[in-house]
């Protein structure tokens, strides 16, 4: 609602850098919600589910959407999503239940969302743009050597922290140890379910 009704190039690009932020906690908070309210084979289902609505969403997003913007224009793209979501709120403030941990500790892994970060950005910086820059370029090298060493800083730092990003206990357990991208590769990914407390009152593991 904050995007469509808005004229400007500016109005767009900070409703949709707002609408990243929000999609990267659904997809977070989801696989967590999953994980919490299901256990054993309903578990692997929830998440074979999750995965297959997110490829489909994928495959057929571009085509729907532009035949929605040749009917409404680019406008009805926001609209649509602010319908879906008054829908889904109320939807999942019914059926949705609690799963809060008070065990855990309340505070973030602040080193590490900062690590993990400088893995992925030069990496998907690099592999976006190293065609053009060349794959032995200066800028390309660069970036592949920043996400390296920011790989090798991140497992230090997870060794020291007391908030990790993952609970060592799931890791150890295939179903939740799974590529975060592409999201279609999840269900494959998923061979056993995580069913011990310690592991569904977590965020899954997920490996990029």
């Amino acid at each position: 609602m904050f995007i469509a009704p808005g004229g400007s190039g500016a109005t767009v690009i900070v409703g949709r850098a707002i609408q990243g932020a929000a999609g990267s906690t659904i997809l977070a908070c989801g696989l967590s919600l999953l994980s919490a309210g299901a256990s054993g084979d309903a578990q692997m289902r929830s998440v074979s589910l999750w995965g297959a609505a997110s490829a489909a969403g994928a495959a057929a997003g571009p085509l729907l959407g532009g035949v929605l913007v040749d009917i409404t224009g680019w406008q009805g793209l926001f609209w649509i999503d602010a319908g879906i979501a008054a829908l889904c709120v109320p939807l999942t403030l019914r059926a949705v239940p609690e799963s809060r941990d008070p065990s855990r500790p309340r505070s973030v892994d602040l080193a590490g969302t900062a690590l993990i970060s400088a893995v992925l950005v030069p990496f998907v910086f690099a592999v976006t743009e190293g065609a053009g820059w060349g794959w032995l370029s200066a800028p390309t090298l660069g970036c592949f050597a920043i996400s390296a060493v920011s790989v090798v800083g991140f497992v230090l730092v997870e060794k020291r922290v007391r908030t990790r990003w993952s609970s060592s206990r799931c890791s150890a357990t295939r179903s939740w140890s799974v590529p975060a991208s592409p999201s279609w590769w999840w269900p494959a990914a998923s061979t056993r379910s995580c069913t011990s407390a310690a592991c569904t009152s977590r965020t899954p593991t997920v490996w990029a």
